[in-house]
């Protein structure tokens, strides 16, 4: 905030840089509500396969009744397929467990020689013999059940095969196409964003200084962060969207370098030249409200207002004396027309004796203080 102006004017600034930001926030806003509705305005059809030809469309439906069918067909045989082998695991376990105690009892009698495991031998090889019969069944009907659904499948194996690859054909159609919409609706939103853009450039450059500069920011503000923050997610990573986007990008980062080294360049040559006039025309120019509290700012910093090189050192040393800037030469302090007392010599008024500057040349023989 500017230090030399009124408390009024600085509270009116304030009040209208929340002006700039909430204006700012309220385009965003709209902005990026606009950015995420504006497909439903070329919104594709929903119905699947909506760009298939009416002929393939039939096949479609002919092939998947096909398949509907063979899913009718075989869905008892899996669940009944499913249960038999969870039948199996388990028969397979007390198979293992039974085939462990009998390996068990054959071991203890080999070591120890005893006829008395005769008889559990017996009656675990049964009960082994028994369990392996059992498991045999199972695996039989398992086999039975899977070679029926082999039948049933190989039966409607070609309409099958025909019906994957119509499928495949008809996705890479469906998938350009929505690639297609959304480049489409992609160029349509950059088609929104890059005037705004440009317009926000030129606001900028003409009226950002005018009477309605809280607008002007705030909206130059909205247009750069639709372009680099809104946009971006929407940009498509396929085809040459991506590349449109980063050569606009390219292309305003350009054109903003290119103009703002006009700017400095031009900035330079009038500062130059300014170097060439008297002190008393600098001082009438640096004076005016549009650049007087700028100038102010700058000399409180430490620099000169005319050529903005650092002077707080030169004018430490020579407080209370008059000054010149040791690099251009514009007079900083000189003394009062009015009582001879040093002051600063941009300001309207002496801060000594309060009288009004009367614009004489810096280099006239000024009174000396009585």
């Amino acid at each position: 905030m500017n230090t030399y102006i009124s408390s009024s004017a600085k509270n009116h600034q304030r009040i209208l840089w929340v002006v700039s930001v909430f204006f700012y926030f309220t385009l965003v806003s709209f902005g990026s509500a606009l950015m995420q509705d504006l497909p439903t305005a070329y919104q594709q059809s929903q119905v699947p396969y909506a760009s298939a030809s009416e002929q393939d469309r039939i096949r479609l439906k002919e092939l998947q009744g096909v398949e509907e069918r063979l899913n009718h067909q075989t869905a008892p045989l899996n669940t009944h397929l499913n249960a038999l082998q969870s039948q199996r695991n388990a028969q397979k376990s007390v198979y293992e467990n039974l085939r462990a105690q009998q390996q068990s009892l054959l071991e203890s009698r080999t070591a120890s020689q005893d006829v008395q495991y005769n008889d559990s031998i017996k009656a675990l090889n049964t009960q082994v013999a028994q369990a392996l019969r059992d498991l045999q069944v199972l695996d039989e009907q398992i086999a039975k059940d899977q070679q029926s659904i082999a039948t049933l499948r190989d039966g409607a194996a070609v309409q099958i095969q025909a019906l994957n690859t119509l499928k495949r054909t008809l996705d890479n159609a469906e998938a350009k196409a929505q690639q297609a919409f959304d480049l489409k609706v992609f160029f349509i939103r950059l088609a929104l964003i890059v005037p705004l853009v440009l317009a926000a450039a030129y606001a900028l450059k003409k009226h950002r200084k005018g009477p309605y500069w809280p607008f002007v920011y705030g909206f130059a503000a909205a247009a750069f962060t639709f372009f680099f923050v809104e946009l971006t997610p929407y940009i498509p990573d396929f085809g040459f969207g991506k590349y449109v986007y980063s050569l606009c990008a390219i292309g305003l980062t350009v054109f903003a370098g290119v103009k703002t080294i006009q700017a400095l360049n031009a900035y330079l040559a009038r500062q130059k030249e300014l170097e060439k006039t008297s002190t008393q025309a600098r001082k009438a120019m640096l004076s005016k409200d549009a650049l007087y509290d700028s100038s102010m700012k700058k000399l409180k910093a430490g620099a000169c207002p005319s050529c903005e090189k650092p002077i707080a050192d030169f004018i430490k040393a020579h407080e209370g004396k008059p000054l010149h800037c040791p690099h251009c030469g514009f007079g900083i302090k000189t003394r009062c027309n009015s009582c001879g007392e040093v002051k600063n010599s941009l300001t309207k008024f002496c801060a000594h004796c309060g009288s009004a500057d009367s614009g004489l040349a810096d280099d006239a023989a000024p009174p000396e203080p009585t």
